[in-house]
């Protein structure tokens, strides 16, 4: 897959803007950035959800538009974050519809086997009977992703595919994605399964634009913080003339540089600390709610404590990729 120059725009404002680069084979990314950023809009693009305001996305020579729904489906998968299924379905029958561009709806032996190995690496036996509205958000998720496993193609698209997910299925779906031969592309807020599964990182750095940084998320954080170093070595000492007299009487200002205010420097020199003892919360609480499993008030308390942590961590990765932005601005001038 290829994408050259693709751009959205809402209300005027470019969102993408101009973005290219190139998914190659075998290969396993992730887009990364702020809420916001646009890495959502380039999922819905490349999967055909969203139109484009221009540009190109090749996909195995052929312009994306110009596929056929049922042979693009054969060949691509997207795990949405808004999973909103209308109808009363059970679990089987969500996965089933992972079969659909094969089968128009009549399913053959071979689709129920494949059915039946989705469901059963994703661990949905107990649950293959029970309708979706009736699963906890792990459940379903774990249900959505067996729809797409069971949908067996080259193309894998994943946003935000850990959300909601305890420790051990995120082990199952990390287990998938290294035996999978395809291709797969993620956004994700979460480090570790970055760490663990991508081996390319595309981040938005401002202003609609990517940039490409091979490995994984810790190879991006370090590969960052050397440019900056870099950049902070070979920046010249600002001229001793540079705010002097031009005029008798007279002094002009230099322009102003950008710096960290006060709030900022004290957030940015603290921030991967609260970072790690939110991910050491989160997972303190998936275990606890492994414990409590059989006891459904306390398995809710525990449920909506979660995710108040994993909105409080989203907010702050959000703060450090600003702020990293912000100290790597700061370096350039």
């Amino acid at each position: 897959m290829f994408v050259k120059e693709i751009t959205k725009r809402y209300d005027g404002k470019a969102v993408v803007d101009g973005v290219s680069f190139e998914i190659p084979k075998g290969k396993v990314l992730s887009l990364i950035g702020p809420n916001g950023a646009g890495k959502s809009t380039v999922m819905g693009m490349l999967s055909r959800l969203i139109a484009r305001d221009s540009g190109l996305v090749d996909f195995e020579g052929t312009e994306i538009t110009r596929w056929k729904s049922r042979e693009l489906s054969k060949r691509l998968a997207i795990l949405t974050q808004a999973n909103n299924v209308q109808m009363k379905l059970t679990v089987r029958e969500l996965v089933a519809f992972g079969r659909f561009p094969y089968s128009g709806g009549r399913l053959t032996q071979e689709d129920n086997e494949i059915i039946d190995r989705a469901i059963a690496y994703m661990e949905l036996g107990d649950f293959e009977e029970q309708f979706i509205d009736e699963l906890s958000g792990g459940q379903r998720q774990r249900a959505y992703i067996a729809m797409v496993i069971a949908q067996d193609t080259e193309y894998i698209l994943l946003d935000e595919p850990t959300n909601n997910l305890d420790i051990a299925t995120l082990t199952i779906l990390e287990d998938y994605l290294d035996r999978y031969e395809g291709i797969v592309v993620t956004v994700s807020h979460d480090r570790y399964f970055l760490d663990r599964t991508m081996r390319r990182i595309f981040a938005f750095e401002g202003d609609g634009k990517i940039r490409q940084y091979e490995g994984g998320y810790t190879d991006y954080a370090l590969k960052k913080q050397a440019e900056r170093e870099a950049e902070e070595t070979e920046t010249p000492k600002k001229a001793e003339t540079a705010t002097g007299a031009t005029q008798k009487g007279q002094r002009t200002r230099g322009p102003q540089k950008l710096k960290f205010t006060y709030q900022e420097q004290k957030d940015y020199e603290t921030i991967e600390a609260d970072i790690a003892a939110l991910e050491g919360k989160v997972e303190k609480l998936d275990k606890e709610m492994e414990t409590a499993s059989t006891d459904f008030v306390k398995l809710n308390q525990l449920v909506t404590e979660k995710e108040t942590t994993e909105k409080l961590l989203e907010e702050k990765m959000d703060r450090w990729m600003y702020l990293e932005d912000l100290a790597a601005r700061i370096a350039e001038q």
